[in-house]
């Protein structure tokens, strides 16, 4: 049998960002090299600035750079688990 536990999620700190629009991406799986370029020009934390690796990067940059943003409060963690 499976168990299934709510968690704590990160998300935009909502007294930093109002407009969420310049943050979001679509799926990984479907944002081309082009597009990428036009995601991260619309905000320094556009999601994507985490989502994707480019070339002279690794995923432990983004982890640092993930980890950077919680620490400048640009996400913030929801105090009690949920079921999302």
């Amino acid at each position: 049998m499976s168990l299934v536990k709510p968690f704590s999620a990160f998300y935009y700190n909502p007294k930093k960002f109002k407009n969420l629009s310049p943050l979001i991406t679509p799926p990984y799986d479907v944002i081309r090299e082009k597009e990428k370029g036009i995601l991260r020009k619309k905000s320094k934390y556009n999601f994507s600035h985490i989502l994707l690796v480019d070339k002279n990067e690794n995923y432990k940059l983004l982890g640092r750079r993930f980890n950077d943003w919680i620490k400048k409060e640009i996400f913030v963690q929801d105090i009690r688990p949920h079921f999302y």
